[in-house]
């Protein structure tokens, strides 16, 4: 009988034999047997491109990284969520396309009659899988931004009266004191220096000021504009966002809301690129 003793006495003789060469051995093969499994997965079940039209291989966009084939050009965008756009890729033409992450190719546009013509053919130009995990998860799984094809057109159907000639023209009074409200905040971000922390998240850089000028985020108030009328026309409650330059705690909790989101969103896109980590992770 071999006692407990004799066992221990064995085991720490071998592992005391152990040298850090043969641990950096050992994680080097680890990593490779990763590289190698994460390769073979991705070859097998990850995501693949459609094949290239001519018009979509014309189109303008950023250069592949090197990490391209993993991260795409997500990199490059991480500050610039608010817009969604490079700046760089912008100025290259109002349409354009780029690497989402797992190296996906997406188009963007801000060309008006672009943007028009996709929102009247819903059901040729739907949200992608990953857009609608996030919207679900945020505004409710099956709301009418969360979900596509039969049951997008049987909720619009259904909210459409809201929206007649009539139900409009009883919404023109608070769109139009709001409006007011919107234009009335826009002068003051422009006009008063104080409130400059107030006027954009990203305050310019000390080259791009111009005198007499105001970089402001327009966007994020025509998100409080929104807010505003939506609570005054469906909710009769003033929910203040622009009453005053730093907004309301509706308005910051909101943006929490939206800028978390923002940070998980990639993991939603992983896994619905490879859809044996959406069974996987949930």
């Amino acid at each position: 009988m071999v006692s407990n003793t004799t066992l221990s006495a064995a085991a720490y003789s071998a592992l005391s034999g152990i040298t850090m060469g043969d641990l950096l051995k050992t994680a080097a093969i680890g990593f490779l047997l990763s590289v190698v499994f994460g390769g073979s997965l991705l070859a097998m079940a990850g995501p693949k491109n459609a094949p290239h039209t001519r018009e979509v291989a014309q189109l303008p966009g950023p250069e592949r990284p090197w990490f391209g084939w993993l991260l795409g050009n997500a990199v490059a965008l991480q500050h610039h969520r608010d817009s969604l756009i490079h700046p760089d890729w912008a100025a290259a033409g109002a349409t354009g396309r780029y690497l989402s992450l797992m190296a996906l190719e997406r188009i963007y546009t801000f060309d008006p009659a672009a943007v028009r013509y996709i929102f009247n053919k819903v059901d040729e130009f739907e949200r992608p899988a990953e857009a609608r995990d996030v919207l679900g998860r945020t505004m409710g799984r099956g709301s009418l931004v969360a979900v596509n094809g039969a049951q997008h057109r049987r909720e619009r159907k259904v909210m459409d009266p809201a929206f007649s000639t009539t139900a409009i023209k009883d919404m023109v009074p608070a769109i139009h004191d709001k409006g007011a409200e919107f234009v009335s905040l826009l002068a003051r971000f422009v006009n008063e220096d104080d409130l400059e922390q107030y006027a954009t998240p990203i305050p310019p850089k000390p080259q791009d000021r111009v005198p007499g000028k105001r970089k402001v985020d327009v966007l994020g108030l025509m998100g409080r504009l929104t807010t505003d009328v939506i609570g005054k026309v469906f909710f009769a409650h003033d929910f203040e966002c622009l009453t005053t330059p730093e907004g309301s705690d509706l308005m910051h909790g909101f943006d929490k809301l939206i800028d978390a989101t923002h940070k998980i969103a990639p993991i939603f896109e992983i896994q619905n690129s490879i859809p044996l980590l959406d069974k996987i992770v949930r």
